[in-house]
């Protein structure tokens, strides 16, 4: 997957926004952030009910 990759190339409209690694981008709370929350907000929301 995506989140295992050495090095992750953000774009956005043709030009490289962001770069670095998963939780590098995740950290930086920026435009990877903010699409990796979008799609997976379901699975962080699962995960919470679990430690319930």
């Amino acid at each position: 997957t995506i989140e295992k990759a050495y090095q992750i190339a953000v774009m956005e409209r043709g030009r490289i926004v962001e770069l670095g690694s998963h939780s590098e981008l995740l950290a930086r709370h920026g435009y990877y952030a903010r699409l990796y929350s979008l799609q997976f907000s379901d699975r962080a929301s699962e995960a919470n009910l679990s430690y319930r």
